[in-house]
C-alpha cells in the first residue's frame, strides 16, 4: 500500500514531500514513488530519491536568503533595497513567470519543478556575479536581487504556501505579493520604505533536513 502522510512526516518535512511531488507529478503520472526511509530493501549507502529536490530550498534558496539578507545589514544599514529592477533582472524573471504560467495552466507540474531549480539557480548565479558591486557598496544589483527573490517567492507559493509566508514576513512584504496582478512590479510595490532586514545567521533559515535525516 502507498504510505500514508503522517508515515512519510515521520522522516521527511512537508516541503520535501511538496517538492517531490511536484518534480514527479504524481497526481497525473504513474511515477514509481520509493522513498528510502520506507523502502525496506534500500541501503545504507543509497541515495534518497525523495530528498533531492527538496534540497534545491536547503542549498539554494536558504543560501539566497541568507547572502541577501548579509548584503543589506552589511552594507546598506539593513534596508530594503527599493528601486526599479534592471532590464536583465527583469528579463530573467519574466522568462521564468510566463513559462511558469503556461505548465501552471497545462498542468505540466514536473516541468514547473525545473523551472524553478533553473530560476533559483539564476538568482545564486546572478548574486555571485555581482557581490563585487555590492561589497563595492553599489545598490543596483540589491534592488535587482530583492525583485528576483519575491518573484521566487511568489511562484513558489502554491506549492509551500506556510514558508513562502514565513518568508514574506521576513522581507515586510505586503499582501499584494501573492497576487498574479502584481506579479511583473517591482519591490516597491510590495514594501514599505522604512521596512529593516534582519540579518539571517542560521545556515538553514527557512528549510531544514528532517531531523531523521542528520
Amino acid at each position: 500500500r502507498a504510505p500514508l502522510g503522517r508515515e512519510l512526516l515521520e522522516h521527511y518535512t512537508l516541503e520535501q514531500m511538496r517538492m517531490h511531488y511536484l518534480a514527479k507529478n504524481l497526481g497525473d503520472t504513474n511515477s514509481n514513488f520509493s522513498p528510502k526511509a520506507l523502502n525496506p530493501n534500500a541501503k545504507p549507502e543509497d541515495d534518497d530519491p525523495a530528498v533531492k529536490e527538496g534540497n534545491l530550498l536547503i542549498n539554494i534558496y536558504n543560501r539566497i536568503l541568507r547572502k541577501f539578507s548579509f548584503a543589506c545589514v552589511d552594507y546598506f544599514d539593513a534596508f530594503m533595497p527599493l528601486g526599479e529592477a534592471s532590464d536583465k533582472a527583469k528579463e530573467i524573471a519574466k522568462d521564468a513567470i510566463l513559462n511558469y504560467e503556461d505548465r501552471m495552466y497545462t498542468y505540466k507540474f514536473h516541468i514547473i519543478y525545473n523551472i524553478l531549480d533553473n530560476y533559483l539557480r539564476s538568482i545564486n548565479k546572478y548574486y555571485e556575479s555581482n557581490k563585487n558591486l555590492i561589497e563595492a557598496g553599489d545598490k543596483a544589483p540589491l534592488v535587482d536581487l530583492a525583485y528576483l527573490i519575491r518573484v521566487a517567492n511568489t511562484l513558489l507559493y502554491p506549492i509551500i504556501p506556510s514558508k513562502s509566508q514565513e518568508i514574506a514576513d521576513f522581507l515586510g512584504l505586503n499582501e499584494k505579493w501573492t497576487s498574479w496582478d502584481y506579479i511583473f512590479d517591482d519591490i516597491g510595490t510590495f514594501v514599505s520604505s522604512d521596512h529593516k532586514i534582519e540579518k539571517l545567521i542560521d545556515e538553514n533559515p527557512f528549510f531544514k533536513k528532517h531531523p531523521t535525516q542528520e
